[in-house]
């Protein structure tokens, strides 16, 4: 493969990751705001024992980016530094890139549960509606098989010029030469002339895009 070629190539697992990223990236995001707007009204000890509670969760002392609610707490105090003073806990350590941080690592493995759930979801919706237009065009074509023997049992003593008569009326009133299942008693006209290219050569009118004459 050229290498232009393995540029252009579409890399699901690449897409899938990303996908995913920025669905997680945007979760965290709404879930800041929602904290920032329920948490207007805490008090500085309420929002340093929330602190402290993911700090005991975590096992070490979290960075504003380690925590829901955390920019919004860096904000109430004007700097992380005091914050963690007042909770009583260790210096917290560099705050490594977002996707290495475990808020985003658990919202990333969150997030692309949801997005498999909802492709089985979506598939199962596709396959059942695949599998309802089978059933549908099934009962159409034994209704329509059902017609056509009915039909046959009425004009079976029409002569073939007169059922060839018939197909050039019903192509003139479609605007095209028709196939099989556009004509009433296409059936039992088939089986009358062998075949239905045979019928529609006798009868004159073109062929259908694709259809061969009888006998090719």
């Amino acid at each position: 493969m050229s290498e232009k070629r393995m540029r252009n190539r579409f890399r699901g697992d690449l897409w899938l990751e990303q996908h995913v990223d920025q669905r997680a990236k945007a979760v965290l995001q709404e879930k800041q705001e929602t904290f920032e707007k329920e948490h207007q009204t805490d008090t500085e000890e309420q929002l340093l024992d929330y602190v402290r509670q993911e700090a005991a969760k975590l096992r070490y002392t979290p960075n504003p980016g380690d925590l829901i609610g955390g920019p919004y707490i860096y904000k109430r105090f004007g700097n992380w530094e005091r914050v963690v003073a007042l909770c009583g806990l260790p210096k917290p350590g560099k705050m490594p890139p977002m996707k290495s941080r475990t808020i985003y690592k658990e919202e990333y493995k969150r997030q692309l549960e949801l997005f498999r759930q909802e492709r089985r979801a979506q598939q199962k919706t596709r396959s059942e509606a695949v599998q309802a237009r089978k059933e549908q065009a099934k009962l159409e074509e034994e209704a329509r098989a059902d017609r056509d023997i009915l039909w046959g049992e009425a004009h079976e003593n029409d002569t073939d010029e007169q059922l060839l008569t018939y197909l050039r009326q019903c192509a003139e009133r479609l605007g095209h030469s028709p196939v099989k299942a556009e004509v009433e008693g296409g059936n039992y006209i088939a089986k009358r002339f062998v075949t239905w290219p045979l019928a529609l050569q006798l009868a004159e009118p073109p062929l259908p895009k694709g259809m061969k004459p009888a006998g090719n």
